[in-house]
């Protein structure tokens, strides 16, 4: 989920997410909670859900890989 965020490079609805990973919804908004609860992701709107990398996570990832 976070692979597919990060190369989306915007903001992204729960089930945009849970569409590209093939898993369901509501399983994928649980791991979204978790990443956004660690400041990994963030959320953005509520109706629908919006979620994008946090600056956090985008200055690490890049070095990282």
């Amino acid at each position: 989920m976070l692979e597919v965020l990060v190369e989306s490079k915007s903001t992204m609805a729960t089930k945009l997410v849970a569409g590209r990973c093939r898993l369901p919804e509501t399983s994928v908004r649980r791991h979204l909670q978790d990443l956004h609860a660690h400041g990994v992701i963030d959320l953005l709107d509520y109706g629908p859900e919006l979620w994008e990398v946090s600056q956090w996570t985008t200055e690490r990832w890049w070095s990282a890989s």
